[in-house]
């Protein structure tokens, strides 16, 4: 019988969280259900509670043990061995509402679109709900249009957790994630969002979206470490968006703008603000250059750019008047030392 559903699993060390990640999948529709965990080089124990799992439930759940290649190459894994109709992926230290994942699956029987959003929320290590992350839900429907559905695309809560594509139609695009390093949950909503068509959306609390833990990809440390690969995720952005601007229809520019916008924006507030060095600075600068080639209106639109609403200090474009002409900059060096910005 055919699988309504592929869960890609990526997990690397997790076996502090990845029974409590496969159990909240063990529902009553399971049989709809394919759950792909790909062990990627882990040293502890993951694997071998992974495959415990897969002892106990052999029709729903397989373990792929693979050397260390990062997120990417688990993501790529996990497309060429899924079978469901639909393919979502969910860390291994995150988890889904065992109630809702059950309807969701239901969902699927009913829809063929390209992608399927729903909601999700945030929880912390003790599993508390600290802030619900949900869509308007005057735009539920099973069958949209990206242009009806471009008030999804373009909201705040847009993000991995929040959607699942046809497994076709990402094969028929020949999707691909980066392999060798880590964030890219950013190419997995955009690249195949500027090639869908069509959109359901499912308006329950899906998954549950751990912040918090140590070592998490969303701790400053580990950020600041990453930026390297940040602006490189973001080159490539722009190099799928100028291969496929051709054909992009005027709804689907406005997602990449919005999309690329908010990646240039967190990039530059992390450089300039945070401790990072002068070579990350070069390469903003190179990213920058190529932003202006490719993409004019959004660099354009970033000299307005305020460091904060109430704070008129248009500060990409000080950046820009200054750093590439090697002048000093310091009111980027007062506002680093002094001030306490959220990026």
């Amino acid at each position: 019988m055919e699988k309504q559903i592929s869960i890609i699993i990526p997990t690397c060390n997790m076996e502090r969280y990845i029974s409590q990640c496969l159990e909240s999948l063990l529902i009553p529709n399971l049989s709809d259900v394919e759950i792909l965990v790909i062990n990627d080089g882990s040293k502890d124990r993951s694997s071998d509670i992974a495959h415990d799992y897969e002892r106990r439930f052999p029709e729903s759940i397989r373990v792929i043990d693979k050397p260390n290649g990062h997120y990417g190459s688990c993501i790529n894994r996990g497309l060429k061995e899924a079978t469901g109709r639909y393919i979502k992926v969910l860390d291994a230290d995150d988890s889904f509402n065992k109630n809702e994942f059950n309807m969701f699956v239901e969902f699927f029987r009913g829809v063929s679109t390209e992608i399927v959003f729903s909601d999700y929320c945030i929880v912390d290590e003790y599993g508390t709900i600290t802030s619900k992350k949900c869509f308007p839900k005057r735009l539920y429907n099973k069958v949209m249009t990206f242009g009806n559905a471009l008030p999804l695309f373009l909201h705040e809560n847009m993000a991995m957790h929040a959607v699942a594509y046809r497994t076709d139609f990402l094969k028929s695009i020949q999707y691909s994630q980066t392999e060798g390093v880590a964030y890219t949950d950013q190419e997995w909503i955009f690249a195949p969002v500027l090639n869908v068509n069509t959109a359901a959306y499912f308006p329950h609390i899906v998954y549950r979206y751990l912040v918090g833990r140590q070592g998490q990809s969303v701790d400053s440390s580990v950020i600041t470490k990453a930026m390297t690969l940040q602006m490189a995720h973001f080159s490539k952005r722009l190099d799928d968006f100028e291969e496929m601007l051709p054909k992009l229809s005027q709804e689907h520019r406005q997602y990449a703008f919005a999309r690329m916008r908010y990646s240039m924006v967190n990039t530059f507030k992390c450089i300039l603000f945070g401790k990072t060095t002068s070579h990350f600075s070069h390469q903003l600068l190179e990213n920058d250059i190529k932003l202006n080639r490719v993409f004019p209106e959004l660099y354009e639109s970033l000299q307005a750019e305020r460091l904060k609403p109430r704070i008129p200090f248009h500060y990409i474009k000080y950046w820009r008047n200054r750093y590439p002409k090697g002048k000093p900059m310091p009111i980027i060096s007062i506002i680093k030392a002094f001030s306490k910005l959220d990026y």
